[in-house]
C-alpha cells in the first residue's frame, strides 16, 4: 500500500514537465474563461481524488500518521503538486525536476506512520 501511495503521488510529479506548459496556460486563462477553468478545476480534482483515493487508505490500514487529519495531508500533497507549485520551484527558484521530485517524495514519506 505505501508503494501505491508513494508511486501515485511520484507519477502527478512525473508527468508535470510534459505537461506543465499547457497547464499553466490553462491556470492563467482560467480566469477570464469560464470552460477552461472548469477545465482546469477538473483536471485539478482529478488529482486530489486520486491523492484522497491512496491517503484514505493508508488511514484506514493504520499506516498514515495521525497527527494531521486525512483532508489536510490530502491538501498539502494536493498544493504542492499542483502547476504553479511546479512554476515556483522549477520555472522561478530553478530547481531541477529531480530536486523537486525528491522534495516531494520525502514530503509524502513524512506522513506516513513513523516516516519513510
Amino acid at each position: 500500500m505505501v508503494e501505491r501511495y508513494l508511486a501515485t503521488v511520484d507519477l502527478i510529479v512525473a508527468f508535470e514537465p510534459d505537461i506543465h506548459g499547457l497547464a499553466m496556460s490553462a491556470f492563467r486563462m482560467s480566469a477570464q474563461d469560464p470552460d477552461v477553468r472548469a477545465a482546469y478545476e477538473e483536471r485539478m480534482q482529478d488529482r486530489r481524488s486520486a491523492l484522497r483515493s491512496v491517503v484514505s487508505l493508508l488511514a484506514d490500514r493504520g499506516m498514515l500518521d495521525t497527527s494531521l487529519p486525512v483532508e489536510q495531508v490530502v491538501d498539502v500533497l494536493w498544493a504542492s503538486t499542483i502547476p504553479p507549485a511546479y512554476e515556483l520551484f522549477v520555472v522561478e527558484r530553478a530547481w531541477s525536476h529531480e530536486q523537486y521530485r525528491s522534495m516531494i517524495q520525502r514530503l509524502a514519506g513524512a506522513f506516513l506512520r513513523g516516516g519513510h
